[in-house]
């Protein structure tokens, strides 16, 4: 009987001990929660934490969750999210805990198994829309969805308006951004809005509306004010007020001094101001501050283009091409100054295609075709570098530089008539153009005006003493003046300008040392001198085509037919159209190999291809073709450029998921009913029943309480 009674007040007590501890834990976890709905955070967690170390409970943990996902301890947040948990919005959870950790992908699955309840709707297709856009940043494929997301919650959610105005913005569709701004300003969202609607209105160059945004910014005191102030400078530049964009830059440095935007801004007022010294000290301000903001780097590339620095501008040019578009009016004058730098480089050919590029949208622009022009020059492309130097010339007629070039591509076809009009021309505009004098002389000197060629090259060597092309050239003029004075029987005369012609050459080779083609030219003097081995010797030190060419002449003059035919042969397989190497092929085999022409009888069409009037033919010694080499020079077309730099209008991207906190009670436990009360029997002993005493005659009214 003891046992059972010692059982009995054990089992007793333990009941009683695990009411209290149940009724202790819902209150710490209740207060807890409302501690956390007040964002008392560091209250609740220990009251939470300690609880479920006590009882493992799914409202302790989750709701300890939920404390961890509102302090930032995501991966706790998950670990405890991760255990099976009775509450629908666990799902929604776990997604914002995926979400802090950058997990996108996941935290999308999560929120896309959440049901959906009229409570949690706005949050949960919001967060939706947040995590795809984030976990798919650049593809554009995923606006559509992202869209009806956000549509299922921007009814009641200024944040989900604003994310829309932001999804409108990234597709360019700035005016629907615009509405969404603004709707989202009247439904009660924060300044930022102000900023997004100033960069809306700025991308749709709606200068006043911008300013008048970033200025209500300012007014209502936002707490970033740099922003409005960098925005007001960005539209006041787009407007082309360089006074006052430059004074919001500084304002800008002035709140942030690290911005490279407004370093960078500042710097592209001064390329517009052709100040392009200081413009680069800027850029590389800074570039130092951050040398991933591409917008300095194109700066940077358009200072140092203009300061010559052409290998460093391509460095810059080549990382920042991703910020510019060819499709882009605005952005056409970078292109024509990428064109140009290649070219300044020597890389022609991958200059074309950036000429190109700038020719979508300045078809009219003459520096577009002067540099395609320089470009297919480059590659050796006459024919095309001729036509657009044509079209340059159509639009800006009046230009030496290009006047002058013509004159070369037509002087190499043999049009000198006409190209000495061009350099007549171009000396007009600019009488001190010593590219354009020295064409002058030469088309004299190739129509036969050999005096007044000589006369024109002694009055330049005079006043360019040590210019080796002009020596160069004068030393061609006086071996032509030689053969034409044996022509008239004046062979003394003749001897005397053969020795000045190979003194020019001589003191060209001395002041270039890098120029080869003089040994070709004086190789031919000495061939005139019939001195064979200094003949030799000089086209042997520049074994060019041309040269190798002269050899052939030179050995069919003195009959051995062998080597003469084997070097004009050798040219023509480097050069097979050059008109002076068929021409010496086809009176090779006339005077030498006859029998030849039976089989090669189309040789013979070559002696029309050089006029009997050519100073080549007319004043040859032997009939052949002996090839000299003058030097002139191109003009290179100068363009300084005047871009409007990239103002790239920014609503930004959503960055913030939005929580959802639904703390759990735990409601009491319900009272138990109470017992109906049975009215109390009196018996004896014996079993019988206990009459009632009756009622005193003399008792009060007062009833008993019990």
């Amino acid at each position: 009987m003891l046992r059972w009674l010692v059982i009995f007040f054990f089992c007793a007590s333990t009941l009683v001990t695990a009411q209290t501890r149940t009724d202790s834990l819902r209150k710490m976890n209740n207060l807890a929660a409302e501690l956390a709905k007040r964002g008392r955070y560091d209250r609740a967690w220990p009251l939470l934490n300690g609880a479920l170390k006590v009882e493992n409970r799914d409202t302790l943990r989750y709701n300890l969750a939920l404390v961890e996902l509102a302090q930032g301890h995501s991966a706790q947040a998950l670990q405890l999210l991760n255990q099976p948990l009775p509450f629908p919005n666990a799902g929604l959870q776990k997604g914002l805990a995926a979400s802090q950790m950058g997990k996108y992908s996941e935290a999308l699955n999560y929120f896309r198994t959440t049901p959906s309840t009229p409570e949690n709707s706005d949050v949960l297709f919001y967060n939706q829309a947040i995590a795809l856009w984030k976990s798919a940043p650049t593809n554009t494929n995923t606006y559509p969805h992202i869209e009806r997301y956000l549509e299922q919650s921007v009814n009641t959610n200024p944040q989900s308006r604003i994310a829309m105005g932001q999804l409108m913005a990234a597709q360019n569709r700035w005016d629907e951004a615009v509405r969404n701004f603004q709707q989202a300003r009247q439904e009660g969202a924060d300044l930022q809005v102000l900023l997004r609607l100033g960069h809306a209105h700025l991308a749709l160059k709606q200068s006043d509306e911008a300013i008048k945004a970033f200025q209500e910014y300012l007014d209502a005191g936002g707490r970033e004010g740099y922003l409005a102030h960098l925005g007001m400078a960005y539209t006041h530049y787009r407007m082309g007020d360089y006074t006052l964009a430059g004074e919001a830059f500084h304002r800008v440095l002035r709140i942030r001094p690290t911005s490279p935007e407004a370093a960078t801004g500042i710097g592209n007022i001064l390329i517009g101001q052709h100040q392009d010294k200081q413009a680069l000290a800027q850029y590389q301000r800074a570039v130092s501050l951050d040398s991933t903001y591409m917008p300095a780097r194109l700066g940077r590339a358009m200072a140092y283009y203009r300061l010559g620095r052409y290998a460093e501008a391509w460095k810059d040019f080549t990382a920042s091409v991703h910020i510019i578009n060819p499709d882009n009016p605005d952005y056409a004058d970078f292109y024509i100054c990428r064109g140009f730098t290649l070219v300044r480089l020597k890389r022609y050919r991958q200059a074309i295609p950036e000429f190109e590029n700038a020719l979508k949208n300045k078809p009219n622009a003459t520096a577009v075709y002067a540099g395609l022009s320089e470009a297919y020059r480059g590659v050796g492309d006459f024919q095309l570098a001729h036509r657009n130097v044509n079209e340059a010339l159509k639009r800006e007629p009046n230009h030496a530089g290009l006047l002058t070039n013509r004159g070369n591509f037509q002087m190499n076809i043999e049009q000198f008539d006409d190209a000495s009009k061009d350099y007549q021309q171009a000396i007009k505009l600019e009488p001190n153009n010593l590219n354009a004098h020295n064409g002058v002389a030469i088309t004299d000197l190739q129509s036969d005006r050999i005096p007044e060629a000589l006369v024109r090259y002694d009055s330049l060597v005079l006043k360019h003493s040590r210019e080796p092309m002009l020596l160069n050239n004068r030393g061609i003029t006086l071996s032509y003046r030689g053969l034409q004075l044996e022509q008239e029987k004046k062979d003394n005369e003749a001897k005397g300008s053969y020795k000045k012609s190979l003194a020019d050459f001589q003191r060209a080779m001395s002041i270039d040392t890098a120029g080869g083609y003089y040994r070709n030219n004086a190789g031919n003097v000495y061939k005139i001198l019939n001195e064979k081995e200094k003949a030799i010797e000089n086209y042997n030190g520049y074994l060019s085509k041309t040269a190798i060419n002269n050899l052939g002449v030179l050995y069919a003059g003195t009959k051995q037919k062998k080597y003469s035919h084997y070097y004009i042969t050798t040219a023509l397989q480097l050069d097979s159209t050059n008109f002076s190497f068929l021409y010496n092929r086809a009176k090779l085999y006339r005077s030498e190999f006859p029998d030849s022409l039976r089989t090669r009888g189309k040789y013979l069409r070559a002696e029309s291809f050089i006029s009997p009037n050519a100073i080549a033919r007319k004043y040859s010694k032997d009939g052949y073709i002996t090839v000299y080499l003058f030097d002139y020079q191109y003009e290179t077309y100068e363009y300084k450029g005047q871009p409007t730099f990239p103002i790239k209008a920014d609503a930004g991207k959503p960055t913030e998921f939005q929580s959802y906190f639904d703390f759990h009670s735990i409601p009491e436990p319900p009272k138990p009913e109470p017992l109906p009360r049975q009215p109390r029997v009196y018996t004896y002993p014996k079993g019988k029943s206990l009459k009632s005493p009756k009622r005193a005659k003399n008792r009060g009214s007062t009833e008993c309480p019990v």
